[in-house]
């Protein structure tokens, strides 16, 4: 008889940052490499299906199962005695990819921890919210049967903190998008009228993209990622370009802006708020450098991301991202604006190269592939 996995999807359904940028790619990884004798099935809690990019079971075995209540009617439902195999198609083996879990499961249980940072990080979150998530977190130790982490910083922090068996934790890095298009395809696609606004507005021409450069930030503007620093570093440079933060707008926002405003470069700075995935591809393509100065992170998707573009990316030694960028990255200290302006000076004046052999070396690391036989062995054991 075929070993039944859920697995839940709902994490990867709406604005993918991160855990949701991970969890949709595995998806799409099992449809791809997955075990067609393992009857996998993908579990969304959505009410509104047909507006998420939910990706379609390709092998006859695999299936999509939907829970159609609201979140805080599930919570409920999962905080309760009450076995929760029904919601799931009653698996072998559960795969939790979240904070939500089951309190009671009679399946075996993997969970997914992509980081703990708000262990780590005392800037980001109140009192309230760190309790909050330490007790999922306690949760999610106690019902899963196997952790999996997208780092060996995570793993030492989850050992570190809750003196986990280090045999109950696994890594399985992410990697890049099975779909990530190719330098022709980008420069192909027509540039949505959003972005070709947004371009104009900051007198970058897409006609002549050598004409002005720009520096790149790929991600959720939140304190973590440690964007106070880039004023300070442009003020202390003084030259002409541009910096791109492409992102939603989280509690760093008023902050930055306010600094920004307050020091008078607002005119070098650009807010795209989210953007879509072709967006982010075009202007990975056509930036200068990627600026990664957050103070910690799980995995570090934009890194990786830059690395495949062939993107210098300034970054810190902080959480996973020595283990995502390796030797292809600049690193600085977090606080370090000086140096942050020394090495985007180098990149302006074009006297910082990352050797492409180094690049395709650091990419082989990371495999959607090797990820799905490491899970699929997990979860024959």
């Amino acid at each position: 008889m075929a070993l039944k996995v859920t697995i839940d999807g709902t994490y990867c359904l709406a604005g993918k940052t991160g855990i949701g940028e991970y969890v949709y790619n595995l998806i799409s990884a099992i449809n791809n490499y997955g075990n067609p004798d393992i009857s996998y099935r993908f579990f969304y809690n959505c009410i509104l299906k047909k507006k998420y990019d939910i990706p379609h079971p390709f092998k006859p075995a695999y299936k999509n199962i939907f829970a159609p209540l609201p979140r805080r009617w599930l919570d409920k439902l999962w905080n309760s005695s009450i076995p929760a195999d029904f919601m799931l198609g009653f698996p072998d083996l559960f795969i939790n990819t979240g904070l939500h879990i089951p309190l009671k499961i009679n399946a075996r249980v993997i969970s997914i921890i992509y980081d703990l940072s708000f262990l780590i990080d005392d800037v980001t979150y109140s009192t309230d919210e760190k309790k909050n998530l330490d007790y999922k977190i306690k949760k999610i130790l106690k019902v899963s049967d196997i952790i999996l982490t997208c780092s060996e910083s995570t793993k030492k922090d989850i050992i570190k903190f809750y003196s986990y068996p280090v045999n109950k934790i696994h890594t399985i890095y992410g990697a890049l998008s099975e779909n990530m298009p190719g330098g022709e395809e980008i420069g192909n696609q027509v540039v949505s009228s959003r972005l070709s606004d947004i371009f104009e507005k900051a007198g970058l021409d897409l006609k002549n993209k050598e004409s002005l450069p720009f520096f790149l930030f790929v991600g959720t503007i939140e304190k973590r990622k440690n964007l106070n620093i880039l004023p300070d570093a442009v003020k202390l440079l003084n030259r002409d370009f541009k910096i791109i933060i492409a992102g939603k707008k989280g509690n760093a926002y008023p902050e930055l802006t306010e600094k920004i405003k307050r020091m008078g470069l607002t005119g070098s700075f650009i807010f795209t708020d989210y953007i879509s995935g072709n967006e982010k591809w075009f202007l990975y393509q056509n930036c200068s450098a990627v600026l990664y100065p957050s103070i910690y992170e799980g995995f570090g998707f934009p890194a990786l991301e830059a690395l495949y573009f062939g993107k210098p990316i300034i970054t810190t030694r902080k959480g996973s991202i020595p283990e995502i960028a390796g030797n292809c990255a600049i690193y600085i200290e977090p606080d370090d604006y000086k140096s942050l302006a020394e090495k985007m000076d180098l990149i302006v004046k074009n006297k910082y190269h990352i050797p492409s052999n180094a690049i395709k070396e650091q990419l082989e690391f990371f495999s959607w592939k090797k990820n799905i036989i490491e899970l699929e062995r997990l979860a024959l054991l």
